[in-house]
């Protein structure tokens, strides 16, 4: 094991601490007081973290380390990567904490919106249940309780057959009548799915906001139907807009057998959310 040091720098480039870096099959980086890790690199590749007691252990298998680090308002770099390769990992690195604080407040946001338990759906149940409505007696004198009519009289059919000397009617209509009924007749199929997209989107701006979803899920929109309590989605995907539709839950119980549902968690526990698939 060796100790190396990084210094780090602000965006000014002025050095304004040093990070002590023990080095082994994985490198543990202590750093300063006051100064808090946003993110690593091994090479130009993002490196996964573990805070422990010593430090932070920074997956980082030989190549060149690279730290992005916060004192206060200040953003700090440093590097043992040269040349163009310093700059890119340090717009990767920034790029990638930008990405995560807004996350954050996009969370800090929502937590008001996220149901703690989600209301069964009591109104489903109750019509189930509900006592079936019973066939009322029919008043007297009503023609279920009349007699039947006679039967006909054998010798006598009820229907006299004769044949008749006028011509057979023909299929063929005149040309008014044709034109009668083409006005009536439909000239072009209505579009379902458009007109299931045009109420989906009304109904999403009488919506909230959620914008923990649109932090998630690049080029999204999301709204949440409060007196409902789920979610209108709409993505943006090979310029077509896909709208889904999200049903509060808790991890493991799918509002149904739908093998389309996809859970997406809301708090740290990663066990309250919402189900999530496409509305149609």
């Amino acid at each position: 094991m060796y100790i190396e040091k990084i210094l780090l720098k602000n965006n000014d480039g002025l050095p304004v601490a040093s990070a002590t870096v023990y080095a082994g099959k994985k490198r543990t980086v202590k750093l300063p007081a006051g100064i808090t890790l946003l993110g690593t690199a091994s090479g130009i590749v993002l490196a996964s973290v573990t805070q422990t007691t010593d430090g932070y252990l920074v997956d980082a298998d030989g190549a060149p380390l690279s730290l992005l680090c916060k004192k206060g308002t200040e953003m700090l770099f440093g590097t043992e990567a040269q040349g163009k390769n310093a700059s890119y990992i340090k717009w990767l690195l920034q790029g990638k904490a930008d990405r995560d604080k807004k996350a954050r407040e996009a969370e800090g946001q929502t937590k008001a919106q996220i149901p703690l338990k989600p209301q069964e759906n009591n109104e489903a149940k109750q019509v189930v249940d509900a006592p079936q409505p019973q066939a009322s007696p029919l008043p007297q004198g009503s023609l279920a309780e009349q007699e039947p009519f006679p039967p006909a009289d054998e010798e006598t059919p009820a229907v006299e057959i004769y044949e008749s000397e006028e011509e057979e009617p023909s299929d063929e209509r005149d040309e008014k009548e044709w034109d009668k009924t083409d006005e009536n007749e439909p000239n072009e199929v209505p579009d379902v799915t458009l007109q299931k997209a045009t109420e989906l989107s009304e109904k999403m701006k009488s919506g909230e906001p959620f914008p923990l979803f649109e932090a998630l899920i690049p080029n999204s929109e999301w709204a949440l139907i409060k007196e409902d309590g789920y979610l209108i989605g709409r993505v943006q995907e090979d310029e077509e807009e896909i709208y889904l539709l999200g049903i509060p839950g808790r991890l493991g119980d799918a509002p149904d057998d739908n093998a389309e549902w996809s859970f997406i968690p809301c708090d740290e526990d990663a066990e309250e959310g919402y189900y999530v698939k496409k509305a149609f």
